[in-house]
């Protein structure tokens, strides 16, 4: 009895809102929201390098046909607008660059691509996973290449603060903030 009064509540409530504009204004531009999906550039299996430790081994690279399944997948299939591609050297630089340039081939030009990078390891000593130089040829890379707007730093360890790993790091001309 209580459950069918509570169904009864709940649809009367739902009526209601669509009338009193609780609602979405249909005037808004829904499809300008964004839908994103994070994943690793290198879409590998097990991506312990440069995450996990310095000594593990380092991932496969993906084919050019994976990258572009994945961006099909995920800019067709389900309508992603951005896509963050983490990178944390579990590929080799040279490697790194050949795929980030796929992703840009196969994902429509409207979609934004924001290169996500992992800078510690969560290893005890939290070893930095770029040297200054590696860091600096990536920006370089990727704002060239992909027309990256931004960079985004992704930290894997709880109430770490980033900024002291960002000190003396970044390349002239990019920021930390």
């Amino acid at each position: 009895m209580i459950l069918a009064a509570l169904r009864l509540l709940l649809m009367v409530f739902l009526l209601a809102t669509t009338q009193s504009g609780l609602s979405a204004d249909p005037t808004h531009n829904l499809g300008s929201l964004e839908r994103s999906s994070w994943l690793h550039a290198s879409l590998p299996v097990l991506a312990q390098k440069g995450c996990w430790g310095p000594s593990f081994p380092a991932a496969s690279a993906p084919s050019e046909q994976d990258v572009q399944n994945a961006a099909r997948l995920l800019t067709d299939t389900y309508a992603a607008n951005r896509l963050y591609l983490v990178y944390h050297q579990e590929i080799s630089l040279a490697v790194a660059e050949q795929v980030f340039g796929w992703w840009r081939q196969h994902s429509p030009a409207q979609v934004q691509l924001i290169p996500t990078l992992v800078l510690r390891m969560v290893d005890q000593p939290q070893t930095q996973v770029f040297t200054p130089d590696e860091l600096g040829r990536l920006v370089e890379f990727l704002q060239r290449s992909l027309n990256a707007d931004h960079i985004a730093i992704y930290g894997v360890h709880p109430r770490r603060d980033q900024r002291g790993n960002c000190s003396g790091f970044w390349p002239n001309g990019v920021g930390a903030g």
